[in-house]
């Protein structure tokens, strides 16, 4: 039987040139996850801006794992 591999989005959030993506990859199935952090957007320091550039990077990274035929698991 073989491991599942997640991979934790966190803050490089490419499929292109994302070497823990690849080597999971290349170890077997793989659960591309991001987990969505509340408190980190409700700090003093963080802008709608930031979380807009965020957003679509994730929408991004969402359709780059598609065309992999690894759907993004996202979860708060």
């Amino acid at each position: 039987m073989t491991a599942l591999q997640v991979v934790w989005f966190k803050r490089d959030l490419r499929a292109v040139d994302h070497r823990p993506l690849v080597q999971a990859i290349e170890r077997g199935p793989v659960l591309p996850l991001y987990v969505v952090e509340p408190e980190l957007w409700q700090q003093p320091d963080v802008s709608e801006r930031q979380w807009l550039f965020c957003r679509e990077a994730l929408l991004e990274l969402r359709q780059a794992l598609m065309d992999l035929g690894q759907p993004l698991v996202v979860r708060s």
